[in-house]
């Protein structure tokens, strides 16, 4: 499991990868005492860590930063451990849309294919066919 902490606005976060290449961010502590959400993210039937998604990441006053900071260890990840496949899902159907946009941009960037089935974008690589690779090594006069 590849996992790397974070913290935005006295909150503590966790962005992993877990078997089979699956993407979350959990919310693992913290607080702001000049900041009150509109429910405790930790009020959960025996879990440690609360998942946090787009459409859950109201407990922040910095939502945006949230974002963009899991975005930016996800672009380490990919470009240091190259995946053949990845994912990631979302709860509720509100920011589809931005979850759509977020996988074109990251398929243009890494050189993915995606899919979304049953509120997950699946991420995976075509492999090259042989009549591409011909002309890869040839020297060029």
């Amino acid at each position: 499991m590849w996992t790397q902490r974070f913290r935005v606005d006295g909150l503590n976060y966790e962005f992993q990868v877990r078997p089979g290449n699956r993407v979350v961010i959990l919310l693992t502590g913290g607080a702001n005492p000049a900041w009150r959400p509109p429910y405790d993210p930790f009020a959960r039937w025996g879990d440690d860590s609360a998942a946090i998604t787009a459409d859950t990441i109201g407990v922040t006053r910095y939502p945006l930063t949230v974002v963009r900071t899991a975005l930016r260890h996800l672009h380490a990840w990919l470009g240091s451990q190259r995946p053949k496949s990845f994912e990631y899902s979302w709860q509720s159907a509100d920011r589809t849309s931005l979850y759509r946009r977020v996988a074109q941009q990251l398929a243009e960037r890494f050189g993915y294919q995606w899919v979304e089935y049953a509120a997950t974008i699946y991420f995976y690589r075509v492999p090259l066919q042989p009549a591409e690779c011909s002309s890869v090594g040839e020297a060029t006069s």
